[in-house]
């Protein structure tokens, strides 16, 4: 038997200029079994794909971005591109990880 994951969306009825206060979207089947896509986008934004103010998901876009992928100012994940960065893989002006690439690195000697 092959068991679907069950996708969750959730939006905040409150909204600043057409951008939900709140969002979450998680992927997967709906009950009535159509596709529910895992992009959220809004101040703060929850999903699989996460695109907002505050940012948080596998792949998170950004002023404040974290997750797996993450691109904003300042963005915190595995793999992290911003003015400020955290992350195993990070690009930007300040950056701290294992492999950097910016103009100022962490005072850890990397």
């Amino acid at each position: 038997m092959i068991r679907t994951w069950r996708g969750w969306r959730w939006r905040s009825a409150q909204t600043i200029p057409h951008w939900p206060v709140v969002t979450v979207s998680i992927a997967g089947r709906a009950p009535d079994g159509t596709a529910i896509r895992g992009v959220a986008r809004g101040i703060i934004a929850v999903g699989n794909v996460a695109i907002g103010g505050l940012a948080v998901g596998i792949v998170a876009v950004g002023p404040l971005a974290i997750g797996i992928v993450a691109l904003g100012a300042a963005a915190v994940g595995v793999v992290s591109v911003g003015f400020v960065a955290v992350g195993v893989v990070a690009v930007g002006i300040s950056v701290a990880g294992l492999v950097t690439a910016g103009l100022m690195r962490d005072a850890s000697g990397a």
